[in-house]
């Protein structure tokens, strides 16, 4: 697993990517603790074949899961739009975390 340091002028946070992160969750655990909400985003064919495993990987966290259908085509600012506002609906604000999921 690789760990991007990214600094912005409000804070710095860490992205991690790689192969075997699922595996990694239960390590991470402990950091979502100091999170008040965990979203995460993902496509619904995903979410088929890896929910339980992410929501055992996250317990006793219980993810809000955020769809976008898999495709290019729905890689769109209305999207983005949709999914922030229901981000906002479910109480997220900058404590918030939001994971994304799935392949491109």
């Amino acid at each position: 697993m690789r760990k991007i340091p990214v600094k912005t002028k409000s804070g710095q946070y860490t992205v991690s990517v790689g192969s075997g992160i699922l595996d990694s969750l239960a390590k991470l655990t402990p950091a979502l603790q100091q999170h008040k909400l965990v979203f995460l985003l993902t496509s619904p064919e995903i979410w088929a074949l890896w929910g339980q495993r992410v929501r055992a990987a996250l317990a006793p966290r219980e993810p809000i899961v955020l769809f976008l259908p898999a495709g290019e085509r729905h890689k769109r600012l209305g999207q983005v739009e949709r999914l922030t506002t229901e981000m906002a609906r479910a109480g997220a604000d900058r404590s918030s975390l939001l994971i994304a999921f799935g392949g491109g």
